[in-house]
């Protein structure tokens, strides 16, 4: 089983920002939430009950991370949130960073699909308009899935790069890499990196848990 969430906030500073909302694609529904201790809540009962796995896009280094931040002065649940990142969560972004060395935007995946967001993440960040904003993210969790969706159907996804060239990615038989799997294969096969001048890191994205685990 598959549940897809995403959050909004007033920014990209963990500390700094504030939490507006999230929402979760679970079991053909769509549950959107104003308080980042009942999404967190939500999102350990939904893999306990169910044994589903958290669907994100950059969800290991932010919305994760965002979250456990927010809930701190609740130790176990933010420990929670760090297990579930690691051990019950695919990550589209981080299964392409270790596939290929390099980041890629959701957006880049959703252009071949015929899919594009209706505003910004940034206008999101900004905007007062709780209902809008609530709107937008539920417009990110319907183009996630439907990029997850595509990669289970066809075994490949495209994506469309900065300059315009289509590119495809051909996925595992088994579906693309968990965090967990994603972790094995980087440490048997790291991705070529030698060739960018300054190659992001990819276990960056886990520092934040090793502290809460």
């Amino acid at each position: 089983m598959w549940s897809y969430f995403d959050i909004e906030t007033t920014g990209l500073d963990i500390v700094q920002c504030q939490f507006t909302c999230g929402v979760v694609a679970h079991n053909s529904e769509m549950h959107t939430f104003e308080c980042p201790y009942k999404l967190s809540e939500f999102l350990v009962s939904i893999v306990q009950k169910t044994q589903t796995t958290l669907v994100t896009f950059n969800g290991l280094s932010f919305d994760f991370q965002f979250l456990a931040a927010k809930v701190s002065d609740n130790a176990p649940l933010a420990k929670q949130l760090a297990t579930l990142a690691t051990h019950n969560h695919l990550d589209i972004m981080f299964a392409f960073l270790v596939n290929h060395g390099y980041y890629a935007s959701m957006a880049s995946f959703a252009a071949p699909l015929k899919l594009a967001k209706t505003w910004s993440g940034e206008a999101a960040a900004e905007s007062t308009d709780a209902a809008a904003v609530a709107a937008y993210c539920a417009e990110d969790v319907n183009i996630l899935r439907a990029i997850h969706e595509a990669s289970l159907t066809n075994g490949y996804l495209e994506r469309k790069s900065q300059n315009g060239k289509l590119m495809v990615w051909a996925t595992p038989m088994n579906g693309l890499a968990t965090v967990a799997t994603a972790l094995v294969n980087e440490s048997h096969n790291p991705p070529a990196q030698d060739w960018m001048t300054n190659p992001p890191s990819i276990l960056k994205a886990l520092e934040w848990t090793k502290i809460l685990l």
